[in-house]
């Protein structure tokens, strides 16, 4: 009879051994999906914050409102500078060119001489 308890008790004891690695393993596992989880923690813990504080909700809201209004004024003004750029951008490059032109015409006549 004692034989059969040593048997169980052994087998309890590796069965324990197993659990603990098992816990050991699954400790080590989860530190790396911990680490990556840290930023949508935080990310969380702002948002609760936002939603705690009614001002701030309402700031925030009142900004997603009124992004496209602001968003389209900055493509109005854009709309007007861009082609003012374009152009500024051609002349620049126009008058790069000629001034390359002159230098390497002013160098050709000075390797003529």
């Amino acid at each position: 009879m004692s034989s059969r308890l040593d048997s169980l008790g052994e087998r309890r004891l590796a069965i324990v051994a197993a659990c603990d690695q098992d816990r050991t393993d699954v400790a080590q596992a989860f530190g790396g999906v911990q680490r990556e989880l840290h930023v949508a923690d935080r990310v969380i813990a702002v948002a609760q914050g936002i939603k705690a504080n009614r001002v701030v909700m309402g700031a925030v809201a009142a900004g997603l409102v009124l992004a496209p209004v602001f968003a389209r004024k900055w493509i109005r003004r854009a709309a007007w500078w861009l082609p003012v750029a374009i152009q500024g951008y051609r002349i620049i490059k126009q008058s790069s060119r000629s001034r390359r032109r002159n230098r390497h015409r002013s160098d050709d006549a000075s390797t003529a001489e």
